[in-house]
């Protein structure tokens, strides 16, 4: 299953990392994958957490982005 992937972008702090990855599916569509690694105290104690959000839910999935981020301030 090779996807391509268009963009990528990460954000890091401290222990954290955030992968942000927009990828075409087989069928066309686009989707986005975000992925959480947390360092643990070894390296193969490292932690990986992903979603995935498809391109027919985005712009429900932005909008709560936008709204959460009025009460994150």
């Amino acid at each position: 299953m090779n996807k391509e992937v268009v963009f990528s972008k990460v954000v890091s702090k401290q222990k954290r990392k955030y992968y942000f990855d927009v990828k075409i599916a087989k069928n066309g569509s686009k989707y986005l994958v975000i992925s959480e690694q947390v360092a643990g105290d070894t390296s193969d104690k490292n932690k990986r957490h992903r979603i995935m959000v498809f391109d027919d839910i985005f712009g429900e999935f932005v909008a709560a982005i936008d709204e959460i981020r009025v009460h994150m301030k």
